[in-house]
């Protein structure tokens, strides 16, 4: 009786392990990424609709920076609650500015993206136009 018991506990716990409980960094890091591509989508989808005709690349990619500006303070947000997860001793200026310092850097490749994408729709547009 005690085996059959015994072999009934064990069997019993072979089934699927209990669903993890969900976890605040992992919810931290979705929304992050979430964000993260709410910006870099504003700026690349300007990128490719915005009228390039006539216009110095930087002065675009500039005022597109611009219009996504609350893509990226919500970016900015994002990245230092992820932040405070793991150093909540920080003060919230701190964690801010960590937050802008971790944004600063994809802002280069975001906006190289853009570039590239407004140059390369400027030089079809002069090959069409000649």
């Amino acid at each position: 009786m005690k085996h059959a018991v015994a072999s009934a506990l064990l069997l019993a716990g072979c089934g699927s392990p209990p669903p993890r409980a969900p976890v605040a960094g992992q919810a931290a890091r979705a929304g992050l990424d979430a964000a993260t591509k709410v910006y870099s989508d504003c700026v690349a989808s300007r990128a490719d609709t915005v009228d390039v005709a006539g216009a110095l690349p930087g002065d675009v990619v500039e005022a597109i920076v611009k219009v996504c500006r609350p893509a990226r303070a919500a970016l900015v947000g994002k990245v230092a609650k992820f932040y405070q997860l793991g150093h909540p001793a920080l003060r919230d200026d701190q964690v801010a500015m960590v937050g802008e310092e971790s944004v600063k850097d994809i802002d280069g490749p975001i906006a190289a993206a853009a570039t590239v994408t407004i140059v390369d729709r400027q030089q079809v547009a002069a090959k069409a136009g000649q």
